[in-house]
């Protein structure tokens, strides 16, 4: 069995106590999940199915909060009171629809594998905060197709990155890991993701159990355009042993010899696997966290090699009519 040798950095974690917040509707004062929360250059954390969150990497003491449907916000640590942020919904008016009963027809599911192997060094990794997001074309020539469930391919066979294994030859095996991601989906803008087509939490638990995780989207009624559309995973983070999100940050802070603090980013499980068969790009990513995220073009490990071509492939079935 092959061994493989990976330096990681030590990390130093700060024994403090930890200040815990959380968001709310301002109008229902109900907890908002997976708001992001974004602070200094290009760090941030989720909030969790409670509307929780912590600031431990936060270096700086200004916020901004964003989720689809409400208005962003900016505001102070120092002015947030009994640990409470509060986020406005935004007001849309709606034009009358009338909506006709259709007929209760029966279509025929036609399923496409995805893009599968369990090779450790030809995959990709998403720190929290980073979303990949890959073409699903409509090839079953069809006006109307409806998506029924995604499957999504994940890497079983990995090494350990706790600190104990520092420097150490490891074998690659399977290693428990569980981690959260959020499903979107987009227009296929030109061969890129466009504008958002879903405004539902559609939440995924990623985990060492299976090599393929299959999300069933049947009541979502997703439908897929002649052009085809983008299908994302975010990731939000690892949970809890009871599939709790952890609201952590994509860094650790590292303290160097002479007392410096710097914050290095950690890696997150799973890994997806990469292939290089398509000869044109299908894949993008890009980096929510960041002040200004914008889709790029998918590279493993962000290494951009002249005449190649990465992509991540989901498999899906689809109910055609």
């Amino acid at each position: 069995m092959k061994k493989f040798i990976y330096l990681f950095l030590l990390f130093s974690l700060s024994n403090s106590v930890i200040a815990q917040y959380i968001v709310i509707d301002s109008i229902t004062k109900t907890p908002l999940p997976y708001v992001a929360i974004k602070f200094d250059k290009n760090d941030g954390v989720y909030s969790n199915e409670f509307g929780k969150f912590n600031l431990d990497t936060m270096m700086g003491d200004s916020i901004s909060l964003y989720l689809l449907g409400y208005q962003k916000k900016e505001l102070n640590i120092k002015n947030i009171l009994n640990d409470t942020v509060h986020l406005k919904p935004l007001i849309y008016e709606l034009e009358e629809v009338v909506v006709s009963k259709k007929p209760k027809i029966t279509g025929k599911i036609k399923k496409y594998k995805p893009e599968q192997h369990n090779d450790f060094i030809q995959s990709h990794w998403l720190f929290i905060g980073a979303e990949l997001a890959t073409l699903i074309p409509n090839t079953a020539e069809s006006d109307y197709l409806v998506l029924k469930t995604l499957l999504i391919p994940v890497i079983t066979r990995t090494i350990s990155f706790d600190e104990s294994m520092y420097g150490k030859a490891q074998n690659v095996k399977v290693l428990p890991f569980s981690s959260m991601y959020q499903i979107k989906f987009y227009e296929n803008l030109n061969g890129v993701p466009g504008g958002q087509i879903v405004n539902e939490d559609i939440i995924v638990v990623l985990n060492e159990k299976s090599k393929i995780a299959e999300v069933n989207l049947e009541n979502h009624h997703i439908e897929v355009p002649p052009n085809g559309l983008f299908v994302s995973v975010l990731n939000l983070g690892e949970t809890d042993e009871n599939g709790i999100l952890i609201s952590t940050s994509p860094f650790v802070i590292k303290k160097s010899e002479s007392g410096k603090t710097a914050k290095v980013r950690k890696p997150t499980k799973p890994f997806f696997p990469v292939y290089y068969s398509e000869k044109k790009n299908n894949t993008y990513i890009r980096f929510n966290l960041d002040n200004n995220p914008s889709w790029e073009i998918f590279f493993k490990n962000g290494k951009n090699r002249n005449g190649e071509y990465h992509n991540v492939k989901f498999g899906y079935e689809v109910i055609i009519y």
